[in-house]
């Protein structure tokens, strides 16, 4: 967490600076008290904000430069496949795991 200092703009907008970059946010003070004094996380505190926001509250990283340090993520994502995550095969995966850590020695045929 960058955040040097900031300023209430009103109820729910908090102008927040990270050196001498600055981005306004919806946020209460409370919110971004919790933040800097690190009694949660970014996601967990702002789920309301977007990547980007959350981006510049953790890095200090506004999109412009994450675009220049990274190229666009719309142009960089098309023609490529889906790689969405089945979390019932990881499940599956997982317990399987277990079951190794459990037992070692389980389906590897006969007995010790």
């Amino acid at each position: 967490m960058l955040i040097n200092r900031y300023e209430k703009l009103n109820t729910h907008t908090i102008r927040v600076f990270v050196g001498q970059k600055h981005m306004d946010i919806a946020s209460t003070e409370i919110q971004i008290l919790q933040y800097m004094t690190g009694r949660g996380f970014v996601q967990d505190i702002y789920p309301n904000l977007s990547a980007d926001e959350r981006e510049f509250l953790i890095s200090g990283t506004t999109p412009e430069e994450w675009e220049q340090m990274f190229g666009n993520k719309d142009e960089e994502r098309a023609g490529q496949p889906d790689v969405s995550i089945d979390w019932d095969e990881q499940d599956r995966m997982a317990a399987e795991s277990e079951k190794l850590a459990d037992n070692p020695f389980s389906g590897q045929g006969g007995e010790y």
